[in-house]
C-alpha cells in the first residue's frame, strides 16, 4: 500500500519535497542509484562540491576537475583533500590548476583546423607577395618565414591527415589537403603539378586513368594509385630531381602492405600496379626489378576483382554493387590494359605471356566500348602473343622455338596480319622487330637464312629511327627502352659479321651512335640498369671492331645465339653473356683498356667516320665520374636461393653469382670496375 500511495502524491509538490538533502522519497534524483551495503551515497559537504541553486531550484552541475584535467579528459584529484590548491597532474606539470563555472573543453580537431587554415593563408599570402614583387629582398624574407614555419607545418600535416574532417576555406568549399608519405610532404599545388605532368607526358603511353577526377578523388579512391601517379611523373620532375629518391623506398612499402591486405582490396589497386610494371622504379640490376612479379599479381587480382566479367561483376563480391555504365566501361578499360601491361612485361623479360584475350576484349573497333587507341594497342599486344604462339611455343623442342623449316610458313603468316597493323600503328612500331628476331634462331645453311636478316636489318632500322626520332621517348617506359636495346644489340652484331658488306655503313653507324644516346637518355638515376647496359653495349662495339674491322663476305656462325632461351629477347641475354666471357677470361681483348679508360662512353673511338659530328658531348655519362646511388634495394633480406639470370650475374658486381670461380670483388669507382682486367659489371 505505500507504493501506491507513493503514486498518489501530487507531483506539483514533489520538488519541493526533494530540496532536503536528507529527503528519500522517489522524487530524489539520488533515490533511484543504486544502494552499496544498504546506504545512499552521501554527498559531499565541501565548499566547492555544492554549487549554487538556481532560479528553479535545482543545483548546478559540480565541477570536480580541474579546466587541465578537463582538456585532456584526465582523472583530476583536486577534489580528494578539500585543503588542495591544485591537482597533483598540475603539479607536475607546472600548470595553473583553477576551475572555472564557464569552461568549455576545445577539441583538438577544430583547434589543428583553425591553425591550418590561418597556415594556409599565410602561405598563400607569402605566394602573392613573391609573384607580385621581382625584388630579391621580398623572395629572400619570404623564403626565411616559410622556412620558419615549416616545422609547425609538418607537424600540423600530421594532425591533419588523422582526420577525415574537410578542410574549408572562406567560401565553404573544400581546400585540397598536404599529403605525406615517408618524409616526404607534398602541398596542393605539388600535387597539381605532379599530375598534369602525368597526364600530359606518360599518360599518352597508357591511357588507364581519367584526366577529369581530381587528385583528391584518387586519394579516396586508392592511396596506392595517387602515390604512383606522384611516383611516375617525378622520373624527371625538373623542380625536384631528388623527389623521386626519398619516395622510393616509402612507396614500395605501401606498395607491398596493400597488396598483403587482402581482404581490402579494390581494382583500383590494379591501375597502380599497371602503372609500376610500366614505369618501375629505378634499380641497377634485373634482380632487384619486381616487374615480372608484380605483373602476374596485377593480373591475379584483376581475375579476383572479376575485370574480366565486367558485366556479372557481382558474381566476385560478397556484398551487393551497383555499377553504372561508366563503371562497365572502366572496368573494361582496365582489363584491356592489364593485358596489354602484362604482355609488354613478359616481353621485355623473355618469359610466356600472362594474358586472357578473352571475350570481352575480342569485339571490333566499334562494338568493344574501348577507344580507339587502347584499342589498337590491344591488338598489337595480342599481335605479339600470336608470335610467340606460333614461333616460340613448340612443345618438341626443349626452348619452345619452331626448326628453320617450319618458321617461314609461319612468319608468313604473321607477316600479313603485321602489314595490317603496321599501316594503323605508326608510333613506335616494335611488334615487327619482335616478328623478325626469330631470325638469329635460323642455321647459316638455311635458305632463307639472308633473306631474314635482310628483314630484319630493315625492321631494326626503320624501328630505331622512328625512337629516336619520337620527341616523347623518355617518357615512353621500360617496355620501348628494352626493345630499343635488342635493336642496339642486333645492330652491333649484324655490322661486325659477314653481313656488314650489304650495308651502308656510315649511316649504320650513326644511327647505332644514335641509339646509344636514345639508351642513356631513358636513364633516370646516375648508374641505373639503361646507363650500365649502355656501357655493356658500348664496350662490345668496340671489342667487335667498332664496324670497321675487315670482314669476309663468306656466310658463318657469327651471328648464333648461344643463349636461346629468353624466346625473342635472348639477343640482349646472350650478348651480355658473351660481354662478360670476353672482359674476363680473354686477355687478349685488353689490349684496348685504355680506350675504355680515355673514351668510356665513346662507341667509336677506333673507327671514326670523316666529317661525321659527334654524338656524345662532355655532359655524357663518364662511369668513372658516377657515384653509386645511396638509395637502398628493392627488397630488403637475402634470399636463400639464386635464381640465374644472365642479366644480373654479368652486371650485379655485389652479388656472388657475378664471380663464378670465386675469385674477390674487383675494386669499384663510382660502381664500375676500376681495373678493366677484373671487369664483371
Amino acid at each position: 500500500m505505500a507504493s501506491h500511495a507513493n503514486q498518489l502524491i501530487d507531483p506539483s509538490i514533489a520538488p519541493a519535497a526533494s530540496n532536503s538533502p536528507n529527503d528519500n522519497s522517489h522524487g530524489s534524483p539520488s533515490s533511484s542509484r543504486p544502494q552499496q551495503n544498504g546506504h545512499k551515497r552521501k554527498r559531499s559537504m565541501a565548499t566547492r562540491d555544492q554549487g549554487s541553486p538556481t532560479e528553479k531550484g535545482r543545483p548546478t552541475p559540480v565541477k570536480r576537475a580541474c579546466n587541465e584535467c578537463r582538456q585532456q579528459k584526465l582523472r583530476c584529484d583536486l577534489s580528494n583533500d578539500p585543503d588542495n590548491t591544485e591537482c597533483s597532474r598540475c603539479r607536475k606539470l607546472n600548470l595553473e590548476c583553477r576551475i572555472d563555472a564557464n569552461f568549455h573543453r576545445v577539441e583538438k580537431r577544430n583547434k589543428t583546423l583553425e591553425m591550418e587554415r590561418e597556415l594556409m593563408e599565410l602561405r598563400q599570402r607569402l605566394s602573392m607577395q613573391q609573384e607580385g614583387s621581382g625584388s630579391q629582398a621580398n623572395t629572400t624574407h619570404g623564403q626565411s618565414v616559410s622556412d620558419l614555419h615549416q616545422g609547425a607545418a609538418d607537424s600540423l600535416i600530421e594532425l591533419r591527415n588523422s582526420s577525415d574532417a574537410p578542410l574549408m576555406n572562406s567560401t565553404g568549399i573544400p581546400t585540397p589537403k598536404p599529403r605525406r608519405l615517408g618524409q616526404t610532404t607534398l602541398y596542393p599545388d605539388q600535387v597539381k603539378e605532379l599530375f598534369d605532368e602525368y597526364f600530359e607526358k606518360y599518360h599518352p603511353f597508357l591511357p588507364l586513368l581519367d584526366p577529369d577526377k581530381t587528385p583528391d578523388q584518387y586519394f579516396e579512391l586508392s592511396e596506392l594509385l595517387f602515390w604512383t601517379v606522384i611516383g611516375v611523373a617525378a622520373r624527371r620532375y625538373e623542380p625536384d630531381p631528388t623527389l623521386l629518391i626519398g619516395l622510393q623506398d616509402p612507396l614500395f612499402s605501401l606498395l607491398w602492405s596493400t597488396v598483403s591486405n587482402v581482404g581490402s582490396l579494390n581494382y583500383q589497386v590494379v591501375k597502380a600496379l599497371c602503372l609500376i610494371c610500366i614505369w618501375p622504379l629505378p634499380t641497377k640490376s634485373t634482380s632487384t626489378d619486381p616487374s615480372f612479379l608484380l605483373s602476374g599479381l596485377m593480373m591475379q587480382l584483376a581475375l579476383q576483382s572479376g575485370l574480366h566479367r565486367p558485366t556479372h561483376a557481382q558474381d566476385f563480391y560478397r556484398i551487393p554493387i551497383d555499377l553504372n555504365e561508366d563503371d562497365l566501361k572502366d572496368r573494361l578499360k582496365t582489363w584491356a590494359c592489364c593485358n596489354i601491361v602484362a604482355q609488354n612485361v613478359s616481353t621485355m623479360n623473355g618469359q610466356p605471356p600472362n594474358t586472357h584475350y578473352d571475350f570481352n576484349l575480342s569485339q571490333s573497333k566499334g562494338s568493344s566500348g574501348l577507344p580507339d587507341e587502347l584499342w589498337w594497342r590491344l591488338q598489337t599486344e595480342n599481335f605479339c602473343s600470336k608470335i610467340y604462339s606460333l614461333i616460340y611455343s613448340d612443345k618438341a623442342n626443349p626452348i619452345g622455338v619452331y626448326s628453320s623449316s617450319e618458321r617461314p610458313v609461319l612468319i608468313s603468316v604473321l607477316s600479313d596480319e603485321y602489314k595490317e597493323l603496321e599501316t594503323e600503328v605508326r608510333k613506335l612500331d616494335s611488334f615487327g622487330l619482335q616478328l623478325r628476331l626469330s631470325a638469329l634462331f635460323d642455321a647459316p645453311d638455311s635458305p632463307y637464312y639472308k633473306q631474314d636478316l635482310y628483314q630484319l636489318y630493315d625492321t631494326t632500322t626503320t624501328f630505331l629511327q622512328s625512337a629516336i626520332d619520337y620527341p616523347a621517348l623518355p617518357y615512353a617506359g621500360a617496355y620501348i627502352l628494352r626493345m630499343i636495346l635488342a635493336g642496339g644489340f642486333v645492330l652491333m652484331k649484324l655490322l661486325n659479321s659477314f653481313f656488314s658488306h650489304h650495308t651502308d655503313m656510315p649511316s649504320a653507324r650513326k644511327l647505332f651512335n644514335q641509339t646509344i644516346s636514345a639508351i642513356r637518355s631513358s636513364s633516370i638515376r646516375n648508374n641505373d640498369l639503361p646507363s650500365r647496359l649502355a656501357e655493356v653495349l658500348t664496350q662490345l662495339w668496340h671489342y667487335a671492331g667498332a664496324g670497321v674491322k675487315p670482314r669476309s663476305n663468306e656466310v658463318d656462325d657469327s651471328l648464333q645465339l648461344k643463349g636461346r632461351g629468353r624466346l625473342c629477347l635472348s639477343i640482349i641475354h646472350d650478348s651480355v653473356i658473351r660481354w662478360r666471357k670476353e672482359f674476363q677470361f680473354n686477355k687478349e681483348n685488353f689490349g684496348n683498356a685504355d680506350i675504355d679508360t680515355n673514351h668510356p662512353t665513346d662507341p667509336n673511338p677506333i673507327g671514326v667516320v670523316e666529317n661525321e659530328p659527334p654524338f656524345f658531348s662532355n655532359q655524357m655519362f663518364n662511369p668513372q665520374s658516377l657515384t653509386m646511388p645511396s638509395f637502398a634495394d628493392t627488397y630488403s633480406g637475402d634470399l636463400n636461393f639464386q635464381l640465374f639470370d644472365p642479366l644480373t650475374w654479368a652486371l650485379d658486381n655485389d652479388s656472388a653469382l657475378s664471380m663464378p670461380f670465386g675469385e674477390s670483388p674487383a675494386p669499384t669507382v663510382g660502381g664500375f670496375p676500376a681495373d678493366p682486367q677484373n671487369m664483371t659489371g
